[in-house]
């Protein structure tokens, strides 16, 4: 299970943004609205999803998750809103976000993966309670992030990566979840235009440079 979500930072109207106001525009097709799913319109804050794309918007925060390929597809729709229609948003971050959940073959292979990421000797004494016959009670990694912070490819920003159980495989303690971010900040003084720029140049990239941190701890998790 994969997905993308792009997030920009700025100033948004998210009364605008809506599944009527995306086909007038011709950025999704007119049959798509009628399988569209609209949870709140509201002047803080709009959500609705159409088909596999998930819009969420407030006044501060512009997020598009796409669910299924082509991911691609986000990088088109993001660039016509806000660099064809929205050129004049005020922007002044954009994340280029990578999600994916892979399976383990059992509750020992995830506890050998948080155990080989966050060692128990690093705990002492309170450490050794971590461990338990009853993997219920089997304690251990929750959630750990490391930051590459001074990418070459970008004036500011990061690259950011998650890694924590899934809470989506089944049965529970079978998966492993993670999130790459890729995050621009400031390009051309908060134009939105120019991080349509960049995220029409950077996308591929990203996802390249995602899919292999991922596709790499899946190798480790396997060597355990």
């Amino acid at each position: 299970m994969q997905g993308i979500a792009i997030v920009l930072m700025g100033t948004f109207n998210p009364t605008i943004i809506t599944p009527d106001w995306l086909a007038r525009h011709k950025i999704i097709d007119e049959n798509e609205v009628d399988s569209s799913a609209i949870v709140v319109i509201h002047p803080e804050v709009s959500q609705f999803t159409v088909g596999d794309l998930i819009f969420e918007v407030n006044t501060e925060r512009f997020v598009l998750h796409v669910t299924a390929e082509p991911f691609v597809r986000s990088v088109d729709i993001v660039v016509d809103i806000f660099k064809d229609k929205l050129s004049h948003t005020p922007i002044s971050a954009m994340a280029i976000n990578y999600l994916a959940h892979f399976k383990v073959p059992s509750h020992k292979h995830q506890t050998a993966l948080g155990r080989a990421l966050a060692p128990l000797q690093a705990w002492a004494d309170w450490g050794q309670t971590f461990e338990a016959d009853e993997p219920s009670k089997v304690g251990g990694l929750v959630s750990l992030t490391v930051q590459q912070s001074a990418p070459s490819d970008r004036a500011a920003g990061y690259v950011r990566c998650t890694i924590e159980p899934s809470n989506r495989i089944q049965p529970s303690g079978t998966g492993v979840f993670m999130q790459v971010n890729d995050h621009y900040s400031s390009p051309g003084a908060g134009s939105s235009v120019n991080f349509m720029e960049v995220c029409l140049d950077r996308f591929g990239p990203s996802m390249e440079r995602s899919k292999e941190i991922v596709s790499s701890m899946i190798k480790f998790s396997e060597s355990l």
